[in-house]
């Protein structure tokens, strides 16, 4: 009967379809790199020769769209992942799920891809501690590690991009203020620059983290909170524009004495009194009376 012969055909073609798709996986398994394959192409990708150190399967086999830079609408390879570990200057840098991706059937038209890395100790790997450094950590290696460590941080604030009194910073010189660990994080960024708390951010109740801090931001940072004048500068409400607390500040600094105090209330007054010029003497009176209080307020401190 017609209906036997096409249900036949129709499980043959079933049948062969499935043996296809096996033979695909199969083909695509047999197409793996080998550790050491993958060793080689690491070591030429990257111009590391005899510097990989250990490579482990993490398995991950999946399909690609994309090979050589190039995208295509069909898978054309296939990608598995692997545990990579690099000697380097500072140490030993383990390269997490580093993918090898090739055309299908094929073990040499293939790629590597870097994923995510961490710095380990390459000690359990025969060599030194830090790697080729040696055994003993060199400054600029430190350096470079404890940068990483307070990028990848997320519960440091201020820094740079956060004025604090004085303490700026600039590209130029890299001396950002420092950076805190704060109670209630970015919302006690916020009630420090509203004055809600202060006037230094340990006054708020946080920590200053020196480890990932600038030596220039620090200075400044210290500098500037050991002088209570100078702290006064910029959280006085008398001095209130930028000239003002900046002139104030450098009068401070320079040495603290009543006639400093004196100069640097003058600036104070002075806006007050050129705003009050032509309004008679009341506003004359006033100005005179800024000026005054300014004097009495850093004399106290400077007591």
């Amino acid at each position: 009967m017609d209906w036997r012969k096409e249900k036949h055909s129709y499980l043959a073609v079933v049948v062969l379809c499935s043996l296809c798709l096996l033979l695909l996986a199969f083909g695509d398994a047999f197409a793996e790199p080998s550790t050491a394959q993958v060793k080689k192409m690491w070591e030429g990708q990257n111009n590391v020769k005899d510097r990989v150190l250990s490579v482990k399967r993490m398995g991950g086999q999946r399909t690609t769209n994309q090979l050589d830079g190039k995208h295509y609408i069909t898978p054309v390879g296939t990608c598995w992942d692997y545990d990579i570990v690099e000697l380097q200057k500072c140490g030993c840098r383990l390269f997490l799920k580093a993918s090898a991706c090739c055309r299908r059937g094929s073990s040499r038209e293939c790629e590597m891809r870097v994923g995510n890395s961490k710095m380990v100790d390459c000690s359990p790997y025969g060599k030194p501690k830090f790697g080729l450094a040696g055994n003993t950590e060199p400054a600029d290696c430190k350096t470079q590690r404890m940068q990483s460590e307070c990028w990848h941080r997320k519960d440091l604030v201020f820094g740079a991009g956060i004025v604090i009194g004085p303490c700026m910073g600039s590209n130029a010189k890299q001396d950002w203020p420092p950076t805190f660990n704060c109670p209630k994080g970015q919302a006690t960024v916020q009630d420090f620059l509203n004055k809600r708390c202060g006037p230094t951010p340990e006054d708020c109740g946080c920590k200053i983290v020196e480890e990932c801090s600038s030596e220039g931001g620090l200075k400044c940072y210290n500098d500037w909170k050991s002088n209570k004048a100078a702290v006064d500068c910029y959280y006085n409400p008398i001095y209130k524009s930028g000239y003002e607390q900046e002139k104030c500040y450098k009068a401070a600094m320079a040495g603290g004495s009543a006639e400093g105090a004196k100069e640097a209330a003058a600036g104070a007054a002075d806006s007050v009194t050129q705003g009050a010029s032509g309004s008679g003497s009341a506003a004359k009176s006033k100005a005179g009376s800024v000026a005054d209080t300014a004097v009495d307020a850093l004399k106290r401190i400077w007591k």
